[in-house]
């Protein structure tokens, strides 16, 4: 309930204590139902907190700044002040909608920023035909395997050429220590006569050395 005391000084300068007190007590009261006091005449003496002695003297006086309505007393300041804090209430409640409401449209406005995207790259065609030029069949490894048992005795044309370019006529001597390495070793390789290339490149064997 707001006070505002110079007012209320102004207004109750012939109170004394207890006829401040009573009507203070009165005011909250009334703030707290409504801004009704009842009409029966002993409830507001117990809501004044006074004996009936009391309440008999001071009761005319307190009770001139209310008026009757309808069967309960009620305060003019006390309905003004009423009237402004309901008003306030109803701008509060309908800002806190208005603000809900916004919140609720910017989330679903991002949920459909974020979602447009994926909605655009979907198909409706069940069974889409695809761009051959386009699509690409994931290129398989060979697998890897041991020295093969006949390797060196059979060249492929390649092989051959390259050898025969690059072997300095020690294939042979290379291609026996190459073997006896990868047996040893379990060396393991998609391309066995790639890797003998790459043998006599790195001198696995050592015959450079001994030569030079």
């Amino acid at each position: 309930m707001p006070w505002y005391i110079g007012d209320y000084l102004r207004d109750t300068a012939h109170l004394d204590a207890t006829e401040h007190g009573a009507y203070l007590l009165l005011l909250a009261h009334a703030w707290m139902h409504g801004g009704e006091l009842p009409s029966d005449s002993d409830r507001r003496r117990k809501i004044a907190r006074c004996s009936q002695e009391q309440w008999v003297k001071i009761e005319a006086t307190v009770m001139e700044f209310w008026y009757n309505s309808n069967g309960v007393f009620r305060q003019k300041r006390l309905d003004f002040q009423l009237g402004k804090a309901n008003h306030r209430v109803q701008q509060l409640v309908t800002a806190g909608r208005a603000s809900a409401l916004k919140r609720s449209i910017s989330r679903s406005t991002h949920v459909e920023h974020t979602l447009q995207p994926t909605f655009n790259n979907l198909s409706l065609d069940p069974d889409p035909d695809p761009d051959p030029k386009k699509t690409k069949a994931p290129k398989r490894r060979a697998p890897q395997t041991s020295i093969p048992e006949n390797f060196g005795q059979q060249w492929s044309p390649a092989m051959k050429a390259w050898l025969e370019k690059h072997g300095d006529g020690q294939v042979k001597a290379h291609l026996i220590s190459f073997i006896g390495k990868a047996k040893a070793k379990d060396y393991r390789y998609s391309n066995w006569e790639q890797a003998f290339q790459n043998a006599i490149r790195d001198d696995w064997a050592g015959i450079r050395k001994v030569l030079s």
